[in-house]
């Protein structure tokens, strides 16, 4: 992609924006589905994608509590706890001795897998219902501690953890109990200081979970400062401009996001480009002294017919200044936690 030299204007000339679309190759390239999921990115993100559409329709009054949910999920040390507790409920269901245990039975636990993977909702009734054991060895009471400790650590060396501390149990019941009791630890957290599925992790968490923090919201309270992030005032001025603009937002920090973790030498300002210019092939370019956006396959078919304007008529959807600002602004919400003063919207 060439570099603009008047990258951060939001007007260019006709040549400047053909070759700027260079790079992203056709129409059908943006609009096809990915894999992508509300829960997971696993590639390049499409602003066509289901996540961010099913945001634009969001109802007014869930609105707020969806957006609270969408930034806690994104969350990195969120998103490394749940990948240890997935861990955990596939290491006791791929294990036939665990998968046995007592607690499994009176709990009717079921191994289900649904496209490859398992089913974890079952396991988190159990642990959130589960009585543990309470006459412990003075042994196994310091062993739970070490599991719960070992639940701390990052995940690989949680794995390397767990293969040494599995033959310290007395019997398979309490062996049981120590893998749950880790998890119980990380629902804990995930509750108190994430503010995020109250109830245990659900494969497909409902909003019910974050009604439950806004209709008691006490239970923020703890997190509450009057010292209000400097970001909160510009982000409620872009929540009440509408669903598709906080859609565009979440767009931009995944794709920003995804595009450093693919690579230690990432190039921002090639990336603001491309998120730039995705952007603007969904929404559509703007001519100036018009307020009509022009359809990007429109554009690209029917180049021809505006060959006769010479300035810099035509616009993105986005400058990169502003596109800057907007991820710096995300990644306060949801990397820094600032989403918890929402509940307090």
């Amino acid at each position: 992609m060439k570099d603009n030299k008047n990258e951060e204007s939001k007007y260019v000339y006709l040549k400047d924006m053909l070759d700027s679309f260079q790079d992203l190759v056709s129409y059908a390239d943006i609009e096809d589905e990915t894999s992508n999921t509300v829960f997971e990115i696993i590639e390049t993100p499409k602003r066509s994608d289901i996540a961010y559409i099913a945001l634009e329709g969001m109802d007014e009054d869930k609105f707020t509590s969806y957006i609270i949910f969408l930034m806690a999920i994104r969350n990195k040390e969120v998103k490394e706890i749940v990948s240890k507790i997935k861990y955990i409920f596939d290491y006791i269901a791929n294990d036939n001795l665990l998968i046995n245990n007592k607690h499994m039975k009176e709990h009717n636990v079921k191994i289900n897998y649904k496209q490859g993977e398992l089913e974890y909702d079952y396991f988190s009734f159990m642990i959130i219902d589960m009585e543990f054991e309470r006459n412990l060895s003075e042994n196994q009471k310091n062993l739970k501690e070490k599991y719960i400790s070992t639940g701390l650590k990052e995940l690989e060396e949680l794995k390397e953890d767990l293969k040494f501390l599995a033959d310290e149990n007395e019997t398979t019941d309490l062996y049981f109990e120590n893998l749950c009791a880790i998890v119980e630890n990380l629902f804990n957290i995930l509750k108190e200081k994430f503010l995020i599925y109250p109830y245990g992790y659900r494969s497909n968490s409902s909003l019910e979970d974050i009604y439950e923090f806004i209709e008691n919201r006490e239970q923020a309270s703890c997190y509450y400062s009057k010292d209000k992030p400097i970001n909160l005032y510009n982000f409620k001025k872009l929540l009440n401009k509408g669903n598709i603009l906080i859609a565009d937002l979440f767009f931009m920090y995944d794709y920003n996001n995804y595009s450093i973790n693919q690579s230690d030498k990432a190039d921002t300002k090639y990336i603001n480009k491309k998120i730039k210019c995705s952007l603007t092939k969904h929404h559509g370019i703007s001519k100036k002294g018009t307020s009509t956006q022009i359809p990007y396959k429109e554009f690209i078919e029917n180049y021809n017919n505006y060959e006769n304007y010479k300035g810099a008529d035509f616009g993105y959807y986005i400058t990169e200044r502003s596109l800057r600002s907007k991820i710096a602004m995300m990644q306060k919400f949801i990397d820094e936690c600032n989403y918890k003063y929402l509940f307090f919207n």
